[in-house]
């Protein structure tokens, strides 16, 4: 996956990438509502390596099955939902990031029939 990839999946950004001025200038914070395109491509990127690296070993397969249902994007932003619940679990009760968390988030998301940005988002 490249970051140039990711970029032609996200039509939402492009007006803001194709100004680098306005971008570095630009805050995007909790409160906006808004998501900050940097990092959400960057978390792409992640996921994108998790999945070809197995790692934690069973991503791979998990996310197979869930992107069998939901399709190659969905599936995803269904592995940055669990991501970003993982992470901020871990900031939050100031542990280390748990990678058996992140995958059982995945399988919880493979299995179910709800809509796989609901599956991780149990702080929100």
């Amino acid at each position: 996956m490249k970051a140039a990839d990711l970029i032609l999946q996200h039509p939402e950004y492009h007006a803001l990438l194709e100004d680098p001025a306005t971008a570095i200038e630009q805050e995007f914070s909790p409160e906006s509502g808004q998501m900050n395109p940097f990092l959400h491509l960057s978390l792409h990127l992640t996921v994108a390596e998790q999945v070809s690296i197995d790692q934690p070993p069973g991503l791979r397969s998990a996310y197979q099955t869930l992107r069998s249902r939901v399709g190659d994007h969905e599936g995803a932003h269904a592995l940055l939902e669990c991501l970003d619940e993982t992470i901020w679990r871990a900031e939050r009760h100031g542990q280390a990031m748990g990678a058996n968390a992140d995958l059982e988030c995945v399988r919880r998301a493979a299995a179910s029939s709800a809509a796989p940005w609901q599956i991780g988002r149990a702080h929100v």
